[in-house]
């Protein structure tokens, strides 16, 4: 996590949804070829899978991407501590990656923070610019 916020679009939620539905089911393909999980475990890992795949299947924001983005990395890092409790007990056959581990910003980063701050910037403008207008008018 970072002190500064991260614009997430309706793409964003998209890929983020399909990487975890992929860490997902290889994760879950690795646990039905386990056979020392126990029952309960078994049962618990099921539970958590169900409410991940739930996660990956609905459909993407478009307004509240934040919050849909703040429970895929939730579920991320739960997958991340799921995945290091099975790797004792089970062979893994997908990579796990820790989700809290920085990742440098990369040149989209820098275009999606552009593109907010020059909308809101043409908005202010556009607003200036038409207030003035009203105000001439009104002066005629």
């Amino acid at each position: 996590m970072s002190a500064i916020a991260t614009f997430w679009t309706h793409g964003d939620i998209v890929s983020l949804q399909k990487q975890i539905d992929a860490d997902l089911e290889g994760t879950n393909n690795s646990v039905a070829a386990c056979p020392k999980m126990s029952d309960a475990m078994r049962a618990s890992w099921q539970a958590f899978y169900a409410s991940a795949k739930a996660f990956t299947t609905a459909d993407a924001a478009w307004l509240n991407t934040g919050t849909q983005a703040d429970q895929g990395q939730a579920i991320q890092r739960e997958l991340y501590a799921w995945q290091q409790k099975l790797s004792t007990i089970c062979s893994l056959t997908v990579p796990s990656v820790d989700p809290d581990k920085g990742k440098p910003a990369d040149l989209s980063t820098y275009f999606k923070y552009g593109t907010a701050i020059a909308a809101i910037l043409g908005v202010a403008w556009v607003t200036a610019e038409v207030a003035s207008t009203v105000r001439a008018f009104k002066r005629t």
